[in-house]
């Protein structure tokens, strides 16, 4: 265990913010780095477009189905610690069990293993970051953890993962990839503490059936379930299928295609670090509604825009916001807006959905239409997922405690006058 000062900067809140990033961003380093292994993979497996979406289809089903599952045991049994770091261990050997596959049957089988590992340790990182912060560092600290998505599952990725490949294949590539996690892994066990949610009474507390009836009942929480279907869609088709996108569509060079991944990662970890921080400041609805728009402003320059010189720093403006709302919606506002006993469940929930819904199907689809019609089609699937975020934005009930309070007073001082 840590025990360090409080007010110092070697805190336990601040070494959790370091390394919960660091098990976020594996995760998507090893999720993504298989999509932009695609163009060296489909030939050697003889992999074709829809084949392609179902390797990440297959991992979002489980992934699905294992971040709802293991939330829920982890708010029942309050055993966060042990889920979070066993799954980080075999997410890890997931990945070197990839570079293994010899068969797309062998592929499918090691994503499955792979999404029901990283589910848990998604929606477990983010509570474990939760319990851990100070209330005033609540938004930019979820954002922290969720930019590493961007800049460790893009921008370091396409460093790592492609220069890898070049040196040793994308089956050493991958088994590169797998190390971070178990070394992470084992510093957890030894030093993480069992993350609490009701840090008032600093014990742990079980869940009643009425709690689990409200999480159910908030408009709220259904909202961010919808915003999360949007973003699974667009967030899914764009990772999977931009390397084709841009190389044969755009006739992008594996040069120029290594900076837009850069850009595109450093833009949205940026995004997801910037967009939580205003929240904490302006309120978590505009917040949002700035990002979503952002969102389906990207999508439209990808239709539009083919020049490397004017795409890939126009993409880069326009994520540096687009990108960020995710952290807010799929994370802070369902944390504000269900009971503290079932935060994991709530997020979990809304991952499930996602993954299930349109993470197992629209990379399948988007797919497809793309053997049929073409390589546009893919962005046309993530436009459709952009504005599918946007919409629920304009709906949702401000949960930022301090503006929650002002608007109180506010109201209180109005209906004296009165």
């Amino acid at each position: 265990m840590i025990s360090i000062e409080k007010k110092s900067f070697f805190r336990y809140e601040n070494f959790m913010l370091v390394f919960m990033f660091i098990a976020f961003g594996l995760v998507f380093m090893d999720r993504f780095g298989l999509a932009m292994l695609f163009p060296m993979i489909a030939p050697d497996l003889k992999l074709s477009g829809a084949q392609m979406g179902m390797t990440m289809s297959i991992l979002s089903l489980s992934w699905g189905v294992s971040s709802y599952l293991f939330a829920t045991l982890s708010d029942i049994f309050g055993s966060k610690k042990k889920i979070l770091v066993g799954a980080i261990l075999v997410f890890s050997f997931a990945t070197m069990g990839t570079g293994l596959a010899s068969s797309i049957g062998l592929l499918f089988l090691m994503r499955a293993i792979m999404g029901v590992a990283e589910g848990p340790a998604i929606v477990l990182s983010q509570v474990s970051m939760m319990a851990a912060s100070t209330p005033s560092r609540k938004g930019f600290n979820i954002g922290f953890v969720q930019s590493a998505s961007h800049l460790m599952g893009t921008a370091v990725a396409a460093v790592i993962v492609l220069g890898s490949a070049q040196l040793f294949g994308w089956r050493g590539a991958l088994n590169v990839l797998a190390i971070p996690g178990i070394i992470v892994g084992l510093i957890l066990i030894v030093f993480m503490k069992e993350p609490i949610m009701d840090s008032a009474s600093g014990a742990k507390k079980k869940p009643t059936k009425a709690e689990y009836a409200q999480v159910f009942k908030s408009g709220n929480f259904w909202l961010c379930v919808t915003m999360t279907l949007g973003m699974m869609a667009w967030w899914l088709t764009s990772n999977t299928f931009f390397a084709l996108y841009l190389t044969k569509s755009n006739h992008f060079t594996p040069l120029q295609l290594g900076t837009f991944f850069t850009v595109y990662g450093l833009a949205c970890f940026s995004s997801n670090i910037l967009v939580p921080f205003l929240s904490d400041k302006i309120g978590r609805k505009p917040a949002c509604i700035m990002a979503t728009f952002c969102c389906v402003l990207s999508t439209i320059v990808m239709l539009t825009v083919h020049s490397f010189n004017i795409l890939v720093p126009l993409m880069g403006i326009i994520l540096v916001i687009g990108a960020g709302g995710t952290p807010v919606f799929a994370a802070i506002i369902p944390g504000e807006s269900v009971p503290k006993a079932l935060v994991a469940t709530a997020m979990g929930f809304i991952i499930m959905t996602g993954e299930l819904v349109a993470g197992t199907t629209v990379p399948v689809l988007a797919g497809f239409f793309s053997d049929k019609y073409g390589l546009s089609m893919t962005m046309w699937f993530a436009f459709g997922g952009a504005v599918l975020q946007f919409i629920p934005s304009l709906f949702l009930k401000e949960t930022l405690p301090s503006k929650i309070k002002k608007t109180q007073q506010t109201n209180q001082v109005e209906s004296a006058k009165a």
